[in-house]
């Protein structure tokens, strides 16, 4: 599953990666806010936290390497369980 897991994740942010943004300083600000609150957050709670809805910017985020995630562990897709942190050393 690992396998398939990271092609699908590599998949959707290289399409991320070409979507327009918004304010990317904004959002990093917001997303260090949410973390120092929660040391690891879910997607879905993350996009709560810094309200959006659309995850595309917190991809990007991740695409920059601002955020971080297993790639062959969670699906980005599945927005309630693929975990991020700030700090690659609690993933």
């Amino acid at each position: 599953m690992g396998k398939f897991t990271r092609t699908a994740n590599i998949l959707l942010l290289l399409q991320a990666a070409s979507a327009e943004c918004i304010n990317e300083d904004e959002l990093q600000l917001k997303c260090i806010d949410a973390f120092e609150k929660s040391g690891v957050l879910s997607l879905r709670e993350l996009s709560r936290e810094v309200g959006t809805e659309d995850i595309t910017p917190l991809l990007k985020l991740i695409n920059s390497k601002f955020l971080h995630t297993d790639l062959t562990r969670y699906l980005l897709s599945n927005i309630d369980s693929c975990l991020v942190v700030r700090d690659p050393r609690f993933i």
